[in-house]
């Protein structure tokens, strides 16, 4: 009976140095803007912009390797692979990349069993129509109806 306390005991200490050992693994990743350096992940582009992906890991605990690999998701689909390897402790992976399509794309980067995922949404650039534009084609058949209605109106003798 006392060596099953001791077992359970055993078991719970390594599940709770398991949980701290697990908690300063550090597994991130996010999205800027490659030609202005301001951060776009959760945004809307435009189509064309180049997203800088910038993807981090440290194990400060242990500095152990790890297999990582960074992926990119369009809609919910796969589209390829960025990076697949055996990174150290410390590694910031960073990767250019086109967003050349419209939809929301995904970037998810995964280091052992840790997953963040960084997501930007592209959008066709439409140009705004003019205030001006809008007034002329109001203010020109008002001004027809008037010019007209002064033009045919009875003459005074």
């Amino acid at each position: 009976m006392r060596l099953v306390v001791s077992v359970g005991s055993l078991i719970a200490i390594i599940l709770l140095f398991a949980n701290q050992v697990l908690a300063d693994i550090d597994v991130s990743i996010h999205v800027q803007d490659a030609a202005t350096g301001k951060e776009i992940s959760g945004t809307k582009v435009l189509i064309g912009t180049v997203g800088r992906v910038i993807a981090q890991y440290s194990d400060p605990s242990h500095g152990m390797q790890a297999e990582a690999n960074l992926t990119v998701w369009l809609n919910d689909v796969f589209l390829e692979t960025l990076f697949s390897g055996i990174i150290s402790s410390g590694t910031v992976k960073i990767v250019d990349y086109t967003l050349s399509r419209v939809g929301t794309y995904k970037f998810r980067w995964q280091v052992g069993t840790e997953i963040d995922e960084a997501m930007v949404s592209t959008t066709v650039f439409v140009i705004p129509e003019s205030p001006v534009g809008t007034l002329l084609g109001i203010l020109a058949p008002i001004a027809a109806l008037i010019s007209i209605a002064f033009l045919r109106r009875p003459k005074m003798r």
